[in-house]
């Protein structure tokens, strides 16, 4: 069965290796406790807990790592806990709808005193792989640029890599991962519920970032903390993503998304399609870059169909 309709990118969480891998993870703490039982400010950060965030930490090469309940929870906290009365945030429009003038370094120094003088900072927030059009951000030219429209280096860099963890990069650590970047990129957070197979998410960051989020954030302090069962499946992909199966994995929907790019390129009806604007699907990337799974398919008049 083909599978158009879900983020299991990686096919783990519909198959049984997933499950026996976790099933291990059981078996080495046979007495874990089920419940969460309190939040993280109570009995809820258990040694396990602990020990997960250290071991996801160095998997993705960061200093620390947070771990949330779901993507959006940990997306919430980065941007309700900046530092808000000293920050500019610019988005990329792939992201939300913002004015792409506002988002020009230069527009943004001459806009904002304290920017250009290095007093105030600009959060610069992208995604890996756009959840939309499935766009690959061209992270290595963000990076460049905006470094040199702030010399004074008070840009901060934030990205979600919720579409590319478990894809791309050693073992399937991310896009920043792939390019060697992870020292530029102040807070990244990924997610589990995608390629992972699993549920939750981590906000990689400073230790000091990590405590001003566990101190601050009301959703960690007034929820319960996550199950040992839920961690244990996080701990089980990690594990398989690590593996030779997990790169056998990547290298398979790699290998899928060259075959539909392809496919749809040699199809007989394409070329009418997209000159009568019924369908159109962007071309294939190019093959230098990493390729995302998602794939648009625009249908301009489909109000008119439906």
């Amino acid at each position: 069965m083909v599978d158009f309709g879900s983020n299991d990118t990686l096919s783990l969480s519909s198959s049984s290796l997933l499950g026996r891998e976790f099933l291990k993870e059981l078996k080495k703490h046979p007495n874990f406790i089920l419940g969460g039982r309190a939040s993280r400010w109570g009995e809820g950060s258990t040694e396990y807990l602990s020990q997960l965030e250290e071991h996801i930490a160095e998997f993705h090469k960061a200093d620390s790592a947070l771990f949330f309940n779901t993507g959006y929870e940990a997306n919430v906290a980065v941007f309700q806990h900046s530092p808000s009365r000293m920050m500019l945030c610019c988005m990329t429009a792939l992201s939300m709808p913002v004015s792409e003038k506002e988002c020009i370094g230069a527009d943004i120094k001459h806009k904002y005193e304290g920017v250009r003088t290095g007093l105030a900072l600009a959060f610069v927030a992208l995604e890996s792989f756009y959840s939309m059009d499935g766009d690959v951000a061209p992270i290595e030219a963000i990076v460049r640029e905006v470094k040199e429209q702030f010399p004074h280096g008070n840009a901060v860099f934030v990205i979600d890599e919720a579409h590319s963890t478990g894809l791309v990069g050693p073992q399937g650590s991310g896009l920043v991962s792939h390019l060697g970047l992870e020292k530029d990129f102040s807070i990244r957070v990924h997610t589990f519920g995608k390629a992972h197979g699993a549920s939750g998410a981590v906000v990689l960051s400073s230790r000091d970032c990590k405590q001003v989020l566990l101190s601050c954030v009301r959703g960690l302090n007034f929820s319960t903390a996550p199950t040992f069962t839920t961690l244990a499946a996080v701990k089980a992909g990690y594990s398989i993503l690590a593996s030779i199966e997990g790169e056998r994995r990547r290298d398979f929907v790699q290998s899928n998304i060259k075959l539909f790019y392809n496919a749809v390129n040699k199809h007989v009806l394409r070329p009418s399609c997209q000159h009568l604007g019924i369908i159109t699907i962007p071309m294939k990337p190019a093959s230098d870059t990493p390729k995302s799974p998602i794939i648009p398919i625009i249908a301009p008049h489909a109000e008119q169909q439906l």
